[in-house]
């Protein structure tokens, strides 16, 4: 059997030592309410099968589309009296316009966030609409189909990983390597206590749970096996629940 390298070495497991996860063979994905705001649209029913980016629902956000129509009005304003404005007037208006860029940015990815994809390939199992007004979960789906990883991610390397990136995983029990790709990182940290760690954690840092789909449907793990896992370009210690 070929191994990689690294593994003819006692210490080979340090190459993936950057979180420490457990495999999984069923997720849910809820999808909660948003800031109150009703359903506008919903794409999908009841024991409908859904993929991995499949739209799910759609929350109200007509009043903010209107506001990011004319935000970007005044974007475009600023900009163009900054190119005619003289040169001791510039500085003053490049700030101006660097904070009207945010603004526009900040709402566009409020606006982006209000449609919900699927995170994993699976059945809805519920919907509930109403909920979406008064705090509950408005919808949900179910997977028993796929093996997955699951874990949190430090509040300094959030930002380095998304949806889409892989993940290099190593079975504690056989050693063998395989990859997952992310499906879902949570925008609101777990809370504390609800991972284990392998080295101290420092208290005042959020962690962000993540999950990620293990690609390969014949490697040879099973649901309860802990693996480590790299993440490119990321040295920072992970934890997982």
């Amino acid at each position: 059997e070929v191994v990689p390298v690294a593994m003819l070495r006692d210490d080979w497991w340090k190459d993936y030592n950057m979180c420490t996860g457990e495999v999984i063979n069923s997720m849910s994905q809820e999808v909660g309410s948003f800031d109150g705001k009703k359903v506008d649209d919903l794409y999908v029913e009841i024991g409908q099968e859904v993929k991995t980016g499949d739209p799910l629902l759609a929350f109200d956000m007509e009043e903010e589309k209107i506001n990011l129509e004319l935000k970007e009005y005044e974007v475009k304003e600023a900009e163009r009296s900054f190119s005619y404005a003289l040169a001791e007037e510039k500085e003053e208006l490049e700030l101006t316009l660097k904070e009207l860029r945010l603004e526009y940015e900040t709402l566009k990815k409020e606006v982006e966030e209000a449609t919900v994809y699927a995170s994993i390939d699976g059945i809805v199992k519920s919907i509930n609409t109403g909920a979406a007004e008064n705090g509950g979960i408005v919808l949900v789906v179910t997977s028993e189909k796929k093996l997955y990883v699951k874990g949190v991610i430090d509040e300094f390397n959030y930002g380095n990983v998304k949806n889409g990136s892989l993940i290099t995983a190593v079975s504690w029990d056989t050693g063998k390597t395989f990859q997952a790709r992310i499906t879902e990182i949570s925008t609101i940290p777990a809370a504390k206590g609800s991972y284990k760690t392998e080295d101290s954690q420092n208290p005042n840092v959020s962690y962000y749970p993540f999950s990620a789909v293990i690609l390969d449907s014949m490697v040879e793990v099973e649901a309860g096996e802990m693996v480590n896992v790299g993440f490119d370009g990321i040295s920072q210690k992970l934890f997982v629940p």
